[in-house]
């Protein structure tokens, strides 16, 4: 089908899959950089911890993101074709990798450079982000999101490892400096899928409304408000035990070695074999029904967290399976949930509505990790399990009572569009 004269209805799936997962991954690699390969690196170096734990600010951003997604929001859905995606991804990222060849000049001693341009690159990742989320909800038909999301997130692991561990072996058998051309290269090629949206053969095809993308609008609509809370309340156990699983394998008695193995081939290879089998699952089966066995399925895992320490003497290797399962149903959990939160942000504003979600995601994670740590030094780990446990039950809960408002509600703003 041909639509105003040399515009076709939409890039080839192969295309827009190639587009999203090489700005995923670069998102994940910013993230993974700043969050475990400098600190690592600052540690080395003999910087103090107090100044390392203020690196986690660089998180701000991506839970700020929602308070400027209007207006990228705004300029993504000018124009009749997708050459202001090119611009958004390939401009956002074309300048991360020339702060991070800033960076190469940087003495290490030299923390407020260092926090300013990674902060700046942070930032940089949110316009790229809420162009691709964006492009991702317009573009991509309902059966294909699953897809789409295998794309987010196991582009997320792949840039995990990328921006963690890679960097930090390229660290440590050459310099930083080197280690840091390499996240350079990386990140060009991965931008470079983007250029392909700059033919006028692509239409815009997001649904058009009257208004101009805001907040205002997306908090009148009761599926986004749902969408949030549902949000916090089913990812508050996810968030507390991945704040906290590496500490409770160290007090366990897990060494750096078994856990680095342990980290590297059971918790990320599982994981992103767990993303890409979710994907196919939620193909075939209805994607809520997915979510709520996954939901399930992880409070029964908190509980096998909560009684480990008693048994994991007498059962061996018990805990390390119990990390494996873990990063399983979350890996899985973060496919199914950002699939669902795709077809609840879909209308005139879809970048809008997906960024306030995941901000709120973000800002559970930051508060999470703050307070799982307090959690386990003044109540212990079980205290932790067991809140786990309780909210995620309460999520599993909630869905099923709200379920059918939800899906009523987003019909009605889809017929609406």
């Amino acid at each position: 089908m041909q639509h105003s004269g040399s515009l076709s209805l939409k890039p080839p799936l192969s295309i827009l899959l190639t587009i999203l997962g090489g700005a995923y991954v670069i998102q994940s690699l910013i993230s993974m950089f700043a969050l475990q390969g400098i600190p690592a690196i600052l540690r080395t170096e003999g910087v103090s911890t107090s100044h390392i734990g203020l690196f986690y600010l660089v998180m701000l951003p991506w839970a700020l993101k929602f308070l400027w997604s209007p207006y990228v929001e705004t300029y993504r859905k000018q124009a009749n074709t997708l050459k202001n995606h090119t611009l958004l991804i390939v401009g956002a990222y074309g300048l991360t990798a020339l702060l991070l060849g800033a960076l190469i000049y940087v003495d290490l001693n030299h923390l407020t450079i260092i926090f300013a341009l990674i902060t700046c690159m942070a930032l940089l990742s949110t316009f790229a982000d809420i162009a691709s989320d964006g492009l991702a909800i317009d573009q991509l038909s309902e059966k294909n999101r699953g897809i789409g999301n295998i794309m987010q997130v196991g582009g997320s692991y792949i840039g995990g490892l990328i921006g963690g561990g890679l960097f930090l072996y390229f660290v440590a058998m050459q310099d930083w400096q080197f280690a840091l051309i390499i996240l350079l290269i990386c990140v060009l090629i991965m931008s470079l899928p983007a250029f392909m949206l700059w033919s006028n053969l692509f239409q815009n095809l997001q649904p058009q409304g009257t208004s101009r993308p805001s907040l205002k609008y997306a908090f009148s609509n009761q599926t986004v408000l749902y969408g949030i809370l549902f949000v916090v309340i089913s990812q508050i156990g996810t968030r507390l035990v991945l704040a906290m699983i590496i500490p409770f394998l160290v007090d366990q008695g897990l060494d750096l070695k078994k856990l680095g193995l342990l980290a590297a081939g059971g918790g990320t290879m599982t994981a992103l074999c767990a993303v890409f089998l979710s994907g196919i699952i939620i193909r075939y089966i209805n994607v809520k029904k997915v979510f709520l066995c996954v939901l399930l399925l992880e409070s029964l895992s908190y509980t096998a967290l909560y009684f480990s320490p008693q048994f994991s003497s007498a059962i061996t290797g018990s805990i390390e399976a119990l990390y494996i399962l873990c990063s399983l149903l979350s890996a899985a959990k973060f496919v199914v949930l950002y699939t669902l939160l795709m077809r609840w942000s879909f209308g005139t504003q879809s970048g809008v509505n997906f960024s306030l979600f995941q901000s709120a995601d973000m800002i559970v994670a930051i508060l999470c990790a703050m307070i799982g740590g307090w959690l386990v030094t003044f109540y212990g780990y079980s205290t932790l399990f067991l809140l786990a446990f309780a909210t995620t039950l309460s999520a599993f809960t909630i869905m099923i009572i709200t379920n059918r408002k939800i899906q009523k509600n987003s019909r009605l703003e889809q017929q609406n569009t």
